[in-house]
């Protein structure tokens, strides 16, 4: 079922699905709304489904936008126990008008439209997932409004522009030199003359902080950080070098770090708690190689067992699937021995 309303004159776009659930049949509805809120000056486009207690905004990376960046997120992750929010920066997705510009204080100028949109919503507390510029613009955001902000978590940022960051953002500034498959989604978005012209206007915008004293984005605002922190790295990130995520623990007081050995070997999951909705729980795949289906089975496993939310982060063999079974075999008993820590 799909709707189209004005209200407030703004267009909002209301997309319903309905599953048949066991063993009542009953319905369990999946509805996503869009629209418009009129923030700071610029219309800002949103994504909102679930209704469960706990707010999250998530907030897309450079030239991102909140479909390309989390559709799987806002798919499924668990609609009774959150309530999901994607948002698209001031001249990003259909953030536009105004056409995207890289002032200094492009990153603030985001974390206060995220600030302001949420609120403009009707949340008053919620959490925050960014990544890359996404993530930038959640630092920011958790550090000057500590009482709005639950927990955190971050990947792929950093509060600062070094030398090292500056050959990077140049190595990748030509977008007719990326791979076909990265420039796609980007492309169909924008067009390739404002992907083009967008992009190098970011890269310029990100490599002038390295002119601020020791590259500064946002080192003096991480000691105000005082949300419950998790930096998530990849350690053969090419655009994010380590030292990175390593200064972010360092200076984030409580924050926690993890770390794994490859990009693209890597995945963290979310599997939805066992519900009417099927007999198995739903997982998500953030990152890593969606044909091998090893870590969806294991995390939809163990979540049927504990009935919670389950994170799995998994670097394992896969051709090794004894080594997989005895890895699950030892959870399970550490979860026997010891209930209350999980």
């Amino acid at each position: 079922m799909a709707a189209l309303y004005c209200k407030g004159g703004h267009i909002l776009s209301v997309w319903c699905g309905f599953r048949r659930v066991s063993p009542n049949q009953r319905l369990f509805s999946m509805c996503v709304t869009s629209g418009k809120k009129r923030v700071n000056g610029v219309d800002l486009f949103y994504q909102q489904t679930g209704q469960g207690d706990h707010s999250v905004l998530l907030l897309p990376g450079a030239l991102g936008s909140g479909q390309t960046d989390f559709g799987p997120q806002l798919e499924k992750l668990d609609k009774t126990r959150f309530t999901v929010v994607t948002w698209d920066p001031r001249g990003y997705g259909q953030s536009r008008p105004p056409d995207r510009d890289f002032p200094l204080d492009f990153f603030h100028r985001d974390a206060k439209d995220a600030i302001d949109l949420m609120q403009t919503l009707g949340f008053r507390h919620f959490s925050l997932l960014g990544w890359s510029d996404g993530g930038i613009t959640a630092l920011i955001a958790a550090a000057l409004n500590p009482a709005v902000i639950k927990k955190m978590v971050v990947w792929g940022s950093n509060a600062y522009v070094s030398e090292q960051d500056l050959k990077i953002y140049n190595a990748i500034r030509d977008v007719s030199l990326w791979s076909e498959r990265m420039r796609q989604p980007l492309e169909k978005m924008y067009g390739h003359q404002y992907f083009r012209e967008t992009w190098e206007r970011w890269v310029d915008g990100i490599s002038q902080f390295a002119q601020n004293p020791k590259g500064n984005i946002c080192r003096e605002l991480l000691q105000l950080v005082v949300c419950p922190t998790l930096i998530v790295h990849g350690a053969k990130d090419p655009m994010v070098p380590s030292f990175h995520p390593e200064y972010l623990v360092q200076k984030i007081k409580g924050s926690r770090t993890t770390t794994e050995q490859a990009l693209y070997g890597w995945w963290i999951i979310f599997s939805t708690a066992v519900t009417l909705v099927d007999t198995m729980p739903l997982s998500t795949l953030v990152l890593g190689d969606s044909s091998d289906t090893t870590a969806n089975s294991l995390a939809q496993r163990l979540t049927k067992k504990t009935k919670k939310q389950v994170f799995v982060s998994y670097n394992l063999p896969m051709t090794d699937a004894s080594l997989t079974l005895l890895v699950e075999k030892r959870i399970k008993k550490e979860m026997e021995l010891h209930p209350d820590k999980f």
